[in-house]
């Protein structure tokens, strides 16, 4: 006999896209053209290094476009906290950098960090 709880887990689970397959290929595309660039400039190779810049404005310029009319996963519009949280945060965090102090909540309660 079996003890403990023996319920399937995975009855509950719901799979939730966090991006989509352009958004995707955008950051790896991204990651590997930075890469390309850096190393071309270190090895003083200006011509492939001007172009893998290019194609960063390229998928730079893409990634905009795509923020603004691609699938619901991609819009900028719903990225999970907005402009205004953003800004806030990273005053925050200046202020926390600065001898400040920055005030968590945690449970409940308020915790003063700094």
């Amino acid at each position: 006999m079996v003890a403990g709880n023996t319920t399937n887990r995975t009855k509950g689970r719901r799979e939730v896209a966090v991006w989509d397959l352009p958004t995707r290929l955008f950051h790896w595309s991204l990651v590997l053209l930075v890469a390309v660039a850096v190393v071309s400039a270190k090895t003083d190779r200006m011509t492939i290094h001007m172009l893998a810049g290019e194609a960063i404005l390229a998928l730079l310029l893409f990634r905009l476009v795509w923020g603004l009319i691609g699938s619901q996963t991609a819009r900028f519009s719903h990225f999970v906290k907005g402009p205004r949280a953003v800004l806030a945060y990273a005053c925050g965090m200046v202020r926390a950098g600065r001898g400040g102090r920055s005030r968590r909540r945690s449970s409940g309660t308020t915790r003063w960090a700094g």
